[in-house]
């Protein structure tokens, strides 16, 4: 009796705020930068470093929403 044993690669999706991922270098990040909606305000320039260090690559972070206003929103802490 033979039996063949195949393993497989699992590729592991979580769901977490950045600064929950404290420490963690990620492989991409999806968020939400705004001026205009209060939920997704940026009040402290360490808030913004936290979220733009969490990855190797800028590439690897998708900004969700309005454009102008995610531009505006980073460009007003820095």
């Amino acid at each position: 009796m033979r039996g063949r044993r195949i393993q497989y690669g699992l590729k592991h999706h979580v769901t977490s705020t950045v600064h929950a991922c404290m420490g963690d270098t990620l492989h991409k990040i999806v968020t939400k930068v705004s001026m205009e909606d209060c939920e997704f305000r940026l009040w402290d320039k360490a808030q913004e470093i936290v979220l733009l260090s969490r990855t190797r690559f800028g590439s690897n972070i998708i900004f969700v929403g309005d454009k102008t206003d995610t531009v505006n929103a980073l460009s007003s802490l820095i």
